[in-house]
């Protein structure tokens, strides 16, 4: 009887044992590797499962993350021929759509979270939404601005990608609206020094 008993120990072990050995391995072959990371100007950009994470130091203050769809080397291929921190400096920022383009869903609403995330806290600016055209009781911005203390970024589809300013209007035009979030990202690392 005590030799059955000690079998049946020894093979509970041996099944232990085995499950063991089998969920550690499971564990390492599952586990997520590590997110990959660089530098970019002297910015530590990391790879996330959302997009990309960069940190920044302003003067003496930081560190601070901003998070994006794209990193920078995403978007070198973009140009901004202006001063993009001169046009919103001390201005009340909106960004704008038409609210009657089918073509702008959702990811067009990335592209102005982008621009909002950044100019807000970092530049003390307020940002507010608008559309282009009337539609209920919704702030209507159109270029150029009425008021010149008002900058108006103008988000649309169009024939070809390019960011221009006119007065203190910046329209960001892209065949897609992934396009658009590339440059809303330009945008944002150019404000902040990122890009050159």
């Amino acid at each position: 009887m005590e030799e059955k008993y000690q079998k049946r120990v020894k093979y509970i072990i041996l099944f232990l044992a085995a499950f063991l050995i089998v969920f550690l391995i499971s564990y390492f072959i599952k586990s997520p590797a590590k997110t990959a990371s660089s530098e970019y100007n002297d910015f530590y950009v990391q790879k996330t499962q959302f997009g990309y994470k960069t940190m920044l130091y302003i003067g003496d203050a930081g560190p601070y993350y901003i998070n994006t769809v794209y990193s920078p080397e995403d978007i070198e291929n973009i140009t901004i021929n202006f001063d993009i921190k001169k046009a919103v400096r001390n201005r009340q920022v909106y960004v704008a759509i038409d609210p009657f383009d089918v073509n702008l869903t959702g990811k067009t609403v990335v592209a102005a979270m982008e621009l909002n995330n950044v100019i807000e806290p970092f530049f003390k600016v307020p940002v507010s939404s608008a559309f282009t055209k009337e539609k209920g009781n919704y702030t209507v911005r159109t270029c150029p601005p009425q008021n010149k203390s008002e900058a108006v970024f103008v988000l649309k589809l169009g024939s070809e990608a390019k960011i221009l300013k006119t007065s203190n209007c910046i329209t960001l035009e892209a065949q897609t609206q992934e396009g658009l979030i590339r440059e809303a990202d330009a945008i944002v690392f150019k404000l902040l020094g990122i890009t050159k």
